[in-house]
């Protein structure tokens, strides 16, 4: 699954710069990485965030941030269709797990 917030497939990418500081996403809550809500998206969220890890984080904890978060929506995937999952395509695997996220995407906080 390669995530559609960044410009191309790696957070690296100087383009994404902009995306390892605390960031107010489309809708108005507050994101670090790719995608990675910040506490309840608030304001006091982001300062939190930023007193515990700072006021930006490396591509690396970008990467491990959004890996998390895959691992454990893939596990409830999983968990839901059963033995049924294997049988599914790359892409029917990768859009469910990808709906999963965005209704869940705060779920895990770091």
């Amino acid at each position: 699954i390669k995530p559609v917030e960044i410009y191309g497939t790696d957070i690296s990418d100087p383009r994404n710069k902009k995306f390892l500081r605390p960031y107010k996403d489309d809708v108005g809550v507050y994101t670090i990485g790719i995608g990675h809500k910040i506490g309840d998206g608030s304001k006091a969220a982001r300062d939190s965030w930023v007193n515990k890890y700072g006021n930006s984080i490396s591509p690396k904890f970008a990467e491990q941030l959004f890996d998390k978060r895959l691992d454990y929506h893939l596990k409830r995937v999983k968990n839901v269709f059963g033995d049924t999952f294997y049988n599914l395509s790359d892409k029917q695997a990768a859009t469910l797990i990808d709906k999963r996220m965005e209704r869940n995407a705060g779920i895990i906080d770091s």
